[in-house]
Protein backbone atom coordinates (compact mmCIF):
# COMPACT_ATOMS: atom_id res chain seq x y z
CA UNK A 1 0.00 0.00 0.00
CA UNK A 2 0.87 3.80 -0.35
CA UNK A 3 2.78 4.98 2.53
CA UNK A 4 3.34 8.37 2.90
CA UNK A 5 7.12 10.24 4.60
CA UNK A 6 7.26 13.18 6.45
CA UNK A 7 7.40 15.62 3.04
CA UNK A 8 3.97 17.15 2.32
CA UNK A 9 1.74 15.51 -0.34
CA UNK A 10 2.43 19.48 -1.93
CA UNK A 11 5.64 20.37 -3.35
CA UNK A 12 7.13 23.33 -1.61
CA UNK A 13 5.85 26.26 -3.49
CA UNK A 14 2.95 24.18 -5.48
CA UNK A 15 0.19 25.54 -3.17
CA UNK A 16 0.24 28.04 -0.10
CA UNK A 17 -1.62 26.91 3.24
CA UNK A 18 -1.89 28.62 6.32
CA UNK A 19 -0.93 25.26 9.07
CA UNK A 20 -2.60 27.56 11.60
CA UNK A 21 -5.90 26.50 10.54
CA UNK A 22 -7.15 22.75 9.32
CA UNK A 23 -7.28 22.71 5.24
CA UNK A 24 -9.76 20.13 4.66
CA UNK A 25 -8.72 19.31 0.77
CA UNK A 26 -5.37 17.73 2.50
CA UNK A 27 -7.51 16.20 4.93
CA UNK A 28 -9.37 14.44 2.11
CA UNK A 29 -6.52 13.88 0.27
CA UNK A 30 -4.91 12.21 3.03
CA UNK A 31 -7.84 9.76 2.70
CA UNK A 32 -7.49 6.74 1.06
CA UNK A 33 -10.86 6.73 -0.44
CA UNK A 34 -11.17 9.73 -1.55
CA UNK A 35 -14.74 10.76 -2.92
CA UNK A 36 -13.87 14.34 -5.22
CA UNK A 37 -16.41 16.52 -6.80
CA UNK A 38 -15.37 18.93 -9.93
CA UNK A 39 -16.81 22.14 -10.69
CA UNK A 40 -16.14 24.44 -13.28
CA UNK A 41 -16.56 27.96 -14.51
CA UNK A 42 -16.66 28.93 -17.51
CA UNK A 43 -16.88 32.40 -19.23
CA UNK A 44 -17.66 33.01 -23.21
CA UNK A 45 -18.24 36.22 -24.75
CA UNK A 46 -22.13 37.31 -25.78
CA UNK A 47 -21.78 40.31 -27.57
CA UNK A 48 -25.56 40.53 -27.81
CA UNK A 49 -25.51 40.85 -23.87
CA UNK A 50 -27.42 43.59 -23.39
CA UNK A 51 -26.20 45.51 -19.40
CA UNK A 52 -28.15 47.80 -17.49
CA UNK A 53 -25.99 49.86 -15.77
CA UNK A 54 -26.65 52.81 -13.37
CA UNK A 55 -25.01 55.95 -12.83
CA UNK A 56 -23.53 58.57 -15.55
CA UNK A 57 -22.83 57.57 -19.08
CA UNK A 58 -19.73 57.49 -21.31
CA UNK A 59 -19.38 60.81 -23.41
CA UNK A 60 -21.37 60.29 -26.46
CA UNK A 61 -23.47 56.89 -25.38
CA UNK A 62 -26.72 59.18 -23.41
CA UNK A 63 -27.90 62.91 -23.31
CA UNK A 64 -26.02 65.32 -21.16
CA UNK A 65 -27.88 65.10 -17.18
CA UNK A 66 -29.04 61.22 -18.48
CA UNK A 67 -28.64 58.61 -15.56
CA UNK A 68 -28.45 54.88 -15.93
CA UNK A 69 -27.89 53.05 -19.64
CA UNK A 70 -27.54 50.25 -21.55
CA UNK A 71 -24.38 48.46 -22.71
CA UNK A 72 -24.01 45.70 -25.60
CA UNK A 73 -21.58 42.67 -25.22
CA UNK A 74 -20.26 41.01 -21.71
CA UNK A 75 -19.07 37.49 -19.94
CA UNK A 76 -21.77 34.78 -19.48
CA UNK A 77 -20.99 32.70 -16.84
CA UNK A 78 -21.34 28.82 -17.01
CA UNK A 79 -21.49 26.78 -14.18
CA UNK A 80 -21.36 22.86 -14.20
CA UNK A 81 -20.20 20.09 -12.25
CA UNK A 82 -19.72 16.31 -12.45
CA UNK A 83 -22.36 15.46 -9.51
CA UNK A 84 -24.33 18.36 -9.00
CA UNK A 85 -23.64 21.16 -6.73
CA UNK A 86 -25.65 24.21 -5.07
CA UNK A 87 -24.30 26.24 -2.69
CA UNK A 88 -25.14 26.98 0.86
CA UNK A 89 -27.88 29.37 1.70
CA UNK A 90 -24.97 31.45 3.84
CA UNK A 91 -22.49 31.38 1.20
CA UNK A 92 -22.15 34.24 -1.39
CA UNK A 93 -23.48 33.58 -4.33
CA UNK A 94 -26.10 32.34 -2.37
CA UNK A 95 -27.79 29.28 -4.03
CA UNK A 96 -25.88 28.65 -7.06
CA UNK A 97 -26.76 25.54 -9.20
CA UNK A 98 -23.65 23.77 -11.02
CA UNK A 99 -25.30 21.46 -13.44
CA UNK A 100 -24.21 18.24 -13.46
CA UNK A 101 -23.56 18.11 -17.15
CA UNK A 102 -19.70 16.91 -17.47
CA UNK A 103 -18.53 13.23 -17.77
CA UNK A 104 -14.40 13.98 -17.91
CA UNK A 105 -14.39 17.44 -15.95
CA UNK A 106 -10.39 17.26 -15.33
CA UNK A 107 -6.86 16.06 -17.15
CA UNK A 108 -3.50 16.32 -16.97
CA UNK A 109 -0.07 15.31 -18.17
CA UNK A 110 2.95 16.33 -18.10
CA UNK A 111 6.84 14.95 -19.13
CA UNK A 112 10.21 16.30 -17.91
CA UNK A 113 11.90 13.63 -20.03
CA UNK A 114 12.79 14.16 -23.64
CA UNK A 115 14.48 11.34 -24.56
CA UNK A 116 17.59 10.15 -21.85
CA UNK A 117 17.64 14.30 -20.62
CA UNK A 118 16.03 16.35 -18.68
CA UNK A 119 14.48 19.52 -20.28
CA UNK A 120 11.20 22.19 -20.27
CA UNK A 121 7.67 20.64 -20.29
CA UNK A 122 4.53 22.24 -21.25
CA UNK A 123 1.35 20.29 -19.59
CA UNK A 124 -1.70 19.51 -21.73
CA UNK A 125 -5.14 19.12 -20.39
CA UNK A 126 -7.03 17.84 -23.17
CA UNK A 127 -10.45 18.33 -22.91
CA UNK A 128 -13.77 19.08 -21.46
CA UNK A 129 -16.61 17.49 -22.45
CA UNK A 130 -20.01 18.90 -21.97
CA UNK A 131 -23.01 16.56 -22.42
CA UNK A 132 -25.62 18.51 -24.73
CA UNK A 133 -28.06 15.50 -25.54
CA UNK A 134 -31.19 17.77 -23.97
CA UNK A 135 -29.52 21.03 -26.06
CA UNK A 136 -28.99 22.81 -23.12
CA UNK A 137 -25.87 23.90 -24.35
CA UNK A 138 -27.14 24.56 -27.89
CA UNK A 139 -28.17 28.89 -27.74
CA UNK A 140 -24.33 28.94 -26.10
CA UNK A 141 -22.68 28.26 -28.85
CA UNK A 142 -22.92 31.38 -31.29
CA UNK A 143 -21.29 32.98 -28.23
CA UNK A 144 -16.92 33.69 -28.33
CA UNK A 145 -15.35 30.56 -26.44
CA UNK A 146 -11.54 30.74 -27.82
CA UNK A 147 -8.89 32.54 -25.27
CA UNK A 148 -12.15 33.17 -22.46
CA UNK A 149 -11.32 31.94 -19.16
CA UNK A 150 -11.87 28.20 -17.35
CA UNK A 151 -11.56 27.26 -14.16
CA UNK A 152 -11.85 23.64 -12.80
CA UNK A 153 -12.45 23.61 -9.16
CA UNK A 154 -11.95 20.34 -6.93
CA UNK A 155 -13.02 19.70 -3.43
CA UNK A 156 -15.30 17.14 -1.32
CA UNK A 157 -18.75 16.70 -1.88
CA UNK A 158 -19.79 17.89 1.36
CA UNK A 159 -17.60 21.04 0.96
CA UNK A 160 -18.99 24.46 1.18
CA UNK A 161 -17.90 26.34 -1.90
CA UNK A 162 -14.86 28.66 -0.40
CA UNK A 163 -13.01 24.94 1.05
CA UNK A 164 -12.64 24.02 -3.19
CA UNK A 165 -9.51 24.37 -4.48
CA UNK A 166 -8.35 24.99 -7.86
CA UNK A 167 -7.19 22.11 -10.29
CA UNK A 168 -6.70 24.25 -13.75
CA UNK A 169 -6.81 27.42 -14.59
CA UNK A 170 -6.50 28.91 -18.08
CA UNK A 171 -8.21 29.41 -21.33
CA UNK A 172 -10.19 27.84 -24.11
CA UNK A 173 -8.08 26.86 -26.87
CA UNK A 174 -10.71 25.51 -29.59
CA UNK A 175 -14.24 24.74 -29.11
CA UNK A 176 -15.79 21.60 -30.92
CA UNK A 177 -19.33 19.99 -30.53
CA UNK A 178 -21.70 17.10 -32.16
CA UNK A 179 -25.13 16.31 -31.15
CA UNK A 180 -24.54 14.51 -27.55
CA UNK A 181 -21.63 16.95 -26.43
CA UNK A 182 -19.72 20.36 -26.60
CA UNK A 183 -15.96 19.34 -26.22
CA UNK A 184 -14.08 22.50 -25.18
CA UNK A 185 -9.85 22.06 -25.50
CA UNK A 186 -8.12 23.99 -22.89
CA UNK A 187 -4.80 25.04 -22.13
CA UNK A 188 -2.78 26.98 -19.32
CA UNK A 189 -0.60 29.84 -20.22
CA UNK A 190 2.19 28.14 -21.30
CA UNK A 191 1.72 29.14 -24.72
CA UNK A 192 2.43 32.67 -24.12
CA UNK A 193 5.62 31.28 -23.93
CA UNK A 194 5.92 29.60 -27.65
CA UNK A 195 5.50 33.87 -29.36
CA UNK A 196 7.83 36.06 -29.81
CA UNK A 197 8.66 38.17 -26.93
CA UNK A 198 8.37 41.86 -27.04
CA UNK A 199 11.55 43.75 -28.63
CA UNK A 200 11.95 47.07 -28.90
CA UNK A 201 13.56 47.80 -32.66
CA UNK A 202 15.50 50.37 -34.07
CA UNK A 203 13.73 53.14 -36.47
CA UNK A 204 16.54 53.87 -38.26
CA UNK A 205 16.60 57.56 -37.73
CA UNK A 206 19.76 58.12 -36.72
CA UNK A 207 21.45 58.54 -33.38
CA UNK A 208 20.95 56.71 -30.80
CA UNK A 209 17.88 54.94 -33.13
CA UNK A 210 20.29 53.88 -35.50
CA UNK A 211 21.49 54.06 -38.98
CA UNK A 212 19.10 52.76 -42.30
CA UNK A 213 21.05 49.91 -42.18
CA UNK A 214 19.45 49.18 -38.79
CA UNK A 215 15.74 49.84 -39.41
CA UNK A 216 13.39 46.99 -38.36
CA UNK A 217 16.18 45.02 -36.44
CA UNK A 218 15.55 44.48 -33.22
CA UNK A 219 17.56 46.22 -30.22
CA UNK A 220 19.71 43.60 -27.81
CA UNK A 221 19.33 42.32 -24.40
CA UNK A 222 21.57 41.54 -22.07
CA UNK A 223 20.61 39.31 -18.66
CA UNK A 224 23.27 38.14 -16.13
CA UNK A 225 27.20 38.02 -17.02
CA UNK A 226 28.36 37.94 -20.49
CA UNK A 227 31.48 37.56 -22.31
CA UNK A 228 32.80 38.73 -25.76
CA UNK A 229 29.35 39.81 -27.23
CA UNK A 230 29.51 41.68 -30.38
CA UNK A 231 27.64 44.83 -29.35
CA UNK A 232 25.39 46.64 -32.27
CA UNK A 233 26.90 48.99 -33.78
CA UNK A 234 23.81 51.91 -34.00
CA UNK A 235 26.08 55.08 -34.30
CA UNK A 236 29.32 54.87 -36.48
CA UNK A 237 29.78 58.90 -37.18
CA UNK A 238 30.19 58.63 -33.59
CA UNK A 239 31.30 55.35 -32.32
CA UNK A 240 28.59 54.61 -30.26
CA UNK A 241 27.30 50.83 -29.65
CA UNK A 242 24.51 49.40 -27.59
CA UNK A 243 25.06 46.02 -25.94
CA UNK A 244 21.54 46.02 -24.19
CA UNK A 245 18.45 48.03 -24.67
CA UNK A 246 18.05 49.28 -21.11
CA UNK A 247 19.99 49.46 -18.07
CA UNK A 248 22.87 47.50 -17.35
CA UNK A 249 25.16 46.48 -14.29
CA UNK A 250 28.47 47.40 -15.77
CA UNK A 251 30.63 47.05 -19.20
CA UNK A 252 33.51 45.26 -17.42
CA UNK A 253 35.75 45.32 -20.46
CA UNK A 254 35.69 46.23 -24.23
CA UNK A 255 38.05 44.72 -26.67
CA UNK A 256 39.40 45.99 -30.44
CA UNK A 257 40.28 42.72 -31.68
CA UNK A 258 40.69 41.37 -29.21
CA UNK A 259 42.80 44.04 -27.30
CA UNK A 260 41.36 45.42 -24.23
CA UNK A 261 40.41 49.60 -24.34
CA UNK A 262 40.62 51.76 -21.38
CA UNK A 263 37.44 52.31 -19.23
CA UNK A 264 37.03 56.45 -18.81
CA UNK A 265 34.08 55.99 -16.58
CA UNK A 266 29.96 56.83 -17.14
CA UNK A 267 28.15 59.76 -18.18
CA UNK A 268 24.58 60.34 -18.38
CA UNK A 269 24.25 61.22 -22.21
CA UNK A 270 26.67 59.47 -24.55
CA UNK A 271 25.84 61.15 -27.09
CA UNK A 272 27.92 64.58 -25.75
CA UNK A 273 30.53 62.60 -24.30
CA UNK A 274 34.37 62.88 -25.30
CA UNK A 275 36.43 59.70 -25.14
CA UNK A 276 40.14 60.22 -26.19
CA UNK A 277 41.97 57.57 -28.26
CA UNK A 278 42.36 53.57 -27.00
CA UNK A 279 39.64 54.80 -24.61
CA UNK A 280 35.82 53.78 -24.00
CA UNK A 281 33.05 55.42 -21.90
CA UNK A 282 29.50 54.38 -20.85
CA UNK A 283 26.34 55.27 -20.07
CA UNK A 284 25.35 52.39 -18.04
CA UNK A 285 21.40 53.54 -17.81
CA UNK A 286 21.00 52.87 -21.61
CA UNK A 287 23.78 50.05 -22.42
CA UNK A 288 25.52 52.25 -24.29
CA UNK A 289 29.31 52.41 -25.46
CA UNK A 290 31.21 54.52 -26.85
CA UNK A 291 35.16 54.12 -28.30
CA UNK A 292 37.23 57.39 -28.20
CA UNK A 293 39.12 56.43 -32.10
CA UNK A 294 37.58 53.91 -35.16
CA UNK A 295 38.87 50.52 -34.16
CA UNK A 296 41.20 48.16 -36.23
CA UNK A 297 38.67 45.65 -36.42
CA UNK A 298 35.60 43.89 -34.49
CA UNK A 299 34.68 45.26 -31.02
CA UNK A 300 33.45 43.01 -28.12
CA UNK A 301 32.50 43.27 -24.52
CA UNK A 302 32.30 41.87 -21.35
CA UNK A 303 28.83 42.89 -19.70
CA UNK A 304 26.87 41.87 -17.20
CA UNK A 305 23.01 43.03 -18.17
CA UNK A 306 19.83 43.91 -17.31
CA UNK A 307 19.37 46.09 -13.41
CA UNK A 308 16.16 47.59 -13.43
CA UNK A 309 14.98 45.92 -10.65
CA UNK A 310 18.23 45.04 -9.62
CA UNK A 311 20.75 42.84 -11.15
CA UNK A 312 20.26 39.37 -11.70
CA UNK A 313 22.48 36.84 -12.42
CA UNK A 314 21.18 33.07 -11.58
CA UNK A 315 18.93 31.08 -13.81
CA UNK A 316 15.70 31.32 -11.72
CA UNK A 317 15.81 35.08 -10.74
CA UNK A 318 16.49 36.14 -14.99
CA UNK A 319 13.43 33.83 -15.71
CA UNK A 320 11.14 35.60 -13.39
CA UNK A 321 12.26 39.23 -14.76
CA UNK A 322 11.83 38.12 -18.76
CA UNK A 323 8.33 36.43 -18.00
CA UNK A 324 7.34 39.72 -15.79
CA UNK A 325 8.92 42.09 -18.49
CA UNK A 326 8.99 41.18 -21.51
CA UNK A 327 5.45 39.47 -22.82
CA UNK A 328 3.82 42.80 -23.30
CA UNK A 329 0.41 42.95 -21.76
CA UNK A 330 0.19 39.06 -20.88
CA UNK A 331 3.41 39.45 -19.16
CA UNK A 332 3.18 37.28 -15.78
CA UNK A 333 1.93 38.41 -12.37
CA UNK A 334 3.73 37.43 -9.09
CA UNK A 335 0.60 35.11 -8.77
CA UNK A 336 1.31 33.60 -12.22
CA UNK A 337 5.27 32.01 -10.39
CA UNK A 338 5.47 29.97 -8.45
CA UNK A 339 8.90 32.17 -6.81
CA UNK A 340 9.54 29.78 -3.95
CA UNK A 341 10.54 27.37 -6.48
CA UNK A 342 12.64 29.74 -8.49
CA UNK A 343 14.69 30.73 -5.44
CA UNK A 344 14.90 27.15 -4.29
CA UNK A 345 16.16 26.73 -8.21
CA UNK A 346 18.76 29.18 -7.01
CA UNK A 347 20.21 27.95 -3.99
CA UNK A 348 20.84 24.47 -5.51
CA UNK A 349 22.97 26.26 -8.83
CA UNK A 350 24.70 29.15 -7.29
CA UNK A 351 26.53 30.54 -10.24
CA UNK A 352 26.01 33.49 -12.38
CA UNK A 353 24.98 32.51 -15.96
CA UNK A 354 24.17 35.15 -18.57
CA UNK A 355 22.27 35.04 -21.71
CA UNK A 356 22.62 37.48 -25.00
CA UNK A 357 19.60 38.18 -26.99
CA UNK A 358 20.13 39.53 -30.88
CA UNK A 359 17.35 38.51 -32.70
CA UNK A 360 13.74 37.43 -32.41
CA UNK A 361 13.32 34.42 -30.47
CA UNK A 362 10.69 32.99 -28.24
CA UNK A 363 10.88 33.20 -24.31
CA UNK A 364 10.52 29.36 -24.33
CA UNK A 365 13.55 28.83 -26.28
CA UNK A 366 15.38 31.27 -23.49
CA UNK A 367 14.35 29.70 -20.98
CA UNK A 368 15.56 26.06 -22.63
CA UNK A 369 18.99 28.04 -23.19
CA UNK A 370 19.20 28.05 -19.59
CA UNK A 371 17.89 25.06 -17.47
CA UNK A 372 18.39 22.43 -20.04
CA UNK A 373 22.09 21.90 -20.19
CA UNK A 374 22.08 21.92 -16.37
CA UNK A 375 19.42 19.28 -16.31
CA UNK A 376 17.25 20.27 -14.98
CA UNK A 377 13.79 21.31 -15.54
CA UNK A 378 10.75 23.80 -16.08
CA UNK A 379 7.11 23.65 -16.53
CA UNK A 380 4.33 24.74 -15.16
CA UNK A 381 1.85 23.18 -11.73
CA UNK A 382 -1.65 22.03 -12.10
CA UNK A 383 -2.43 25.41 -11.22
CA UNK A 384 -0.76 27.03 -13.77
CA UNK A 385 2.30 28.73 -12.10
CA UNK A 386 5.41 28.37 -13.76
CA UNK A 387 8.40 26.27 -11.92
CA UNK A 388 11.41 24.86 -11.85
CA UNK A 389 13.68 22.16 -9.92
CA UNK A 390 16.97 20.82 -9.93
CA UNK A 391 17.44 16.55 -10.64
CA UNK A 392 19.37 15.85 -7.35
CA UNK A 393 19.04 12.97 -4.68
CA UNK A 394 17.34 10.45 -4.80
CA UNK A 395 17.28 10.29 -1.40
CA UNK A 396 14.38 10.88 0.96
CA UNK A 397 11.28 9.51 -0.55
CA UNK A 398 7.82 11.03 -0.27
CA UNK A 399 5.90 7.88 -0.56
CA UNK A 400 5.91 4.18 -1.31
CA UNK A 401 4.25 2.44 -3.75
CA UNK A 402 3.96 -1.39 -3.54
CA UNK A 403 1.95 -3.91 -5.76
CA UNK A 404 -1.12 -3.81 -3.69
CA UNK A 405 -1.46 0.11 -5.11
CA UNK A 406 -1.06 -1.00 -8.87
CA UNK A 407 -4.11 -0.61 -11.23
CA UNK A 408 -4.58 -3.90 -12.89
CA UNK A 409 -0.89 -4.79 -13.18
CA UNK A 410 -0.18 -1.71 -15.24
CA UNK A 411 3.52 -1.70 -14.32
CA UNK A 412 6.83 -1.76 -16.95
CA UNK A 413 10.12 -1.62 -17.94
CA UNK A 414 9.66 1.50 -20.24
CA UNK A 415 13.67 2.10 -20.91
CA UNK A 416 17.16 1.61 -20.08
CA UNK A 417 19.50 4.53 -20.19
CA UNK A 418 23.44 2.93 -19.87
CA UNK A 419 25.99 5.13 -18.18
CA UNK A 420 27.55 7.21 -19.92
CA UNK A 421 31.76 7.03 -19.63
CA UNK A 422 32.50 10.25 -21.06
CA UNK A 423 30.71 13.38 -19.85
CA UNK A 424 31.71 16.98 -20.58
CA UNK A 425 30.35 20.14 -19.31
CA UNK A 426 30.84 23.59 -21.24
CA UNK A 427 30.61 26.76 -19.35
CA UNK A 428 32.48 30.33 -19.76
CA UNK A 429 30.76 30.67 -23.21
CA UNK A 430 32.15 33.37 -25.89
CA UNK A 431 29.54 34.71 -27.61
CA UNK A 432 31.95 36.06 -30.37
CA UNK A 433 34.74 33.37 -31.78
CA UNK A 434 37.37 34.77 -32.78
CA UNK A 435 39.84 33.57 -35.12
CA UNK A 436 43.87 34.08 -34.91
CA UNK A 437 43.18 36.36 -37.84
CA UNK A 438 40.18 38.22 -36.20
CA UNK A 439 43.04 39.27 -33.20
CA UNK A 440 45.44 42.09 -32.91
CA UNK A 441 48.98 40.91 -31.78
CA UNK A 442 48.52 42.81 -28.93
CA UNK A 443 45.37 40.89 -27.74
CA UNK A 444 47.15 38.83 -24.95
CA UNK A 445 47.33 35.25 -24.36
CA UNK A 446 44.54 34.49 -22.43
CA UNK A 447 42.05 36.60 -24.45
CA UNK A 448 43.34 34.51 -27.84
CA UNK A 449 42.43 31.09 -25.55
CA UNK A 450 39.31 31.84 -23.87
CA UNK A 451 37.89 33.52 -27.46
CA UNK A 452 38.97 31.25 -29.65
CA UNK A 453 36.71 28.58 -28.22
CA UNK A 454 32.91 28.92 -27.69
CA UNK A 455 32.89 27.42 -24.32
CA UNK A 456 35.51 25.57 -21.86
CA UNK A 457 34.80 22.11 -21.25
CA UNK A 458 35.06 20.20 -18.17
CA UNK A 459 35.71 16.44 -19.44
CA UNK A 460 34.92 13.35 -16.83
CA UNK A 461 35.95 9.95 -18.43
CA UNK A 462 35.39 6.54 -17.18
CA UNK A 463 37.29 3.83 -17.83
CA UNK A 464 35.22 1.57 -15.66
CA UNK A 465 32.43 2.29 -16.77
CA UNK A 466 33.44 2.40 -20.65
CA UNK A 467 33.74 -1.53 -19.80
CA UNK A 468 30.46 -2.17 -18.56
CA UNK A 469 28.62 -1.76 -21.65
CA UNK A 470 28.68 -1.86 -25.57
CA UNK A 471 27.07 1.09 -26.23
CA UNK A 472 29.85 3.28 -25.00
CA UNK A 473 27.59 6.64 -24.52
CA UNK A 474 28.79 9.90 -24.33
CA UNK A 475 27.11 13.15 -23.01
CA UNK A 476 28.22 16.78 -23.50
CA UNK A 477 26.21 19.42 -22.11
CA UNK A 478 26.90 23.10 -22.96
CA UNK A 479 25.40 25.73 -19.83
CA UNK A 480 25.47 29.43 -19.73
CA UNK A 481 27.37 29.10 -16.09
CA UNK A 482 30.35 31.78 -16.38
CA UNK A 483 32.99 30.35 -13.87
CA UNK A 484 34.66 27.31 -13.79
CA UNK A 485 33.55 26.68 -9.64
CA UNK A 486 30.70 26.49 -10.52
CA UNK A 487 30.75 24.34 -13.61
CA UNK A 488 32.88 21.47 -11.18
CA UNK A 489 29.59 21.70 -8.91
CA UNK A 490 27.31 21.35 -11.88
CA UNK A 491 29.38 18.07 -13.00
CA UNK A 492 29.44 16.41 -9.79
CA UNK A 493 25.66 16.59 -9.56
CA UNK A 494 25.24 15.00 -13.75
CA UNK A 495 27.85 12.48 -12.90
CA UNK A 496 25.53 11.04 -10.26
CA UNK A 497 22.84 11.27 -12.52
CA UNK A 498 24.47 9.58 -15.27
CA UNK A 499 27.24 7.92 -14.45
CA UNK A 500 25.21 5.03 -13.21
CA UNK A 501 22.87 2.95 -15.31
CA UNK A 502 19.39 4.37 -14.85
CA UNK A 503 15.74 2.79 -15.39
CA UNK A 504 12.42 4.55 -16.62
CA UNK A 505 9.17 2.80 -15.44
CA UNK A 506 5.96 3.55 -16.28
CA UNK A 507 2.95 2.82 -14.05
CA UNK A 508 -0.77 2.96 -13.16
CA UNK A 509 -1.65 3.49 -9.81
CA UNK A 510 -5.25 4.22 -7.81
CA UNK A 511 -5.38 7.05 -4.76
CA UNK A 512 -2.85 9.37 -6.20
CA UNK A 513 -4.70 12.33 -7.46
CA UNK A 514 -2.93 15.73 -6.89
CA UNK A 515 -0.73 14.34 -4.53
CA UNK A 516 2.51 13.42 -6.71
CA UNK A 517 4.20 16.10 -8.74
CA UNK A 518 7.20 16.61 -10.32
CA UNK A 519 10.22 15.90 -9.12
CA UNK A 520 9.05 14.38 -6.13
CA UNK A 521 11.07 11.37 -4.82
CA UNK A 522 9.01 8.09 -4.30
CA UNK A 523 9.90 4.87 -3.39
CA UNK A 524 9.10 1.39 -5.51
CA UNK A 525 8.57 -1.73 -3.43
CA UNK A 526 7.53 -4.53 -5.84
CA UNK A 527 8.29 -7.99 -6.38
CA UNK A 528 9.45 -7.74 -10.12
CA UNK A 529 12.83 -6.43 -11.86
CA UNK A 530 14.88 -6.54 -8.32
CA UNK A 531 13.03 -4.20 -6.60
CA UNK A 532 11.41 -6.43 -4.03
CA UNK A 533 14.02 -4.64 -1.77
CA UNK A 534 12.36 -1.21 -2.96
CA UNK A 535 14.70 1.59 -4.79
CA UNK A 536 14.13 5.65 -4.78
CA UNK A 537 13.06 6.74 -8.46
CA UNK A 538 12.33 10.39 -9.19
CA UNK A 539 8.93 11.86 -10.83
CA UNK A 540 9.26 12.75 -14.45
CA UNK A 541 5.93 12.07 -15.51
CA UNK A 542 2.50 13.18 -14.40
CA UNK A 543 -1.11 11.68 -16.03
CA UNK A 544 -4.19 12.54 -14.20
CA UNK A 545 -7.57 11.48 -15.81
CA UNK A 546 -10.82 12.43 -13.42
CA UNK A 547 -13.27 10.23 -15.49
CA UNK A 548 -11.12 7.19 -14.56
CA UNK A 549 -9.70 8.33 -11.14
CA UNK A 550 -6.12 6.84 -12.35
CA UNK A 551 -2.71 8.23 -12.19
CA UNK A 552 -0.11 7.23 -14.67
CA UNK A 553 3.68 7.90 -13.17
CA UNK A 554 7.01 8.17 -15.14
CA UNK A 555 9.66 7.82 -13.06
CA UNK A 556 13.32 7.43 -13.25
CA UNK A 557 15.97 6.54 -11.38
Amino acid sequence: MINYGSISEFAIGEVDFDFSTPDLFRKLLNSRDINLTYLIEIQPYNDNKVNFIEGIPPIAVGAIGEFDFEAEGGIERLYISDKGYITDPSESPSNRVYLPLTTNPYQFEVSILSGQDFSGASPSFGAVRLLNGNKYFDSFLKYYWEGRNITVYVGGTDFKRNDFAIAFNGVISELEYNEDEIIINIQNYSQILETEFVQNIYEGLGGLDGGDDLTGSVKPLVYGEVKNIAPVLIDAANLIYQAHDGSIESVDGVFDRGVGLTNAGDVLDITTATVSAGQFKTQLLGGYIKLGSSPDGRITADVKGDNNGGYVENVGAIISRLVKTKLGSQSFSSNQIDQGALNRFDLKITGAVGVYIQSTISLKNVIDALVNPLQAYWTFTRQGLLTAGVIDSFESANLTITEDDIYDGEFELVRTINPSWRLSFGYGRSWTVQTKDDLASGASIDRQTFVSEQYRQIIDESRVTRTLTASLNEKTFDSLLSNQSDALIQMERIKNIFRVRRDVYRLKATALFFKVFIGDVISLKINRFGLNDGKNFIVTGIEEDAETGQTTLEVFG
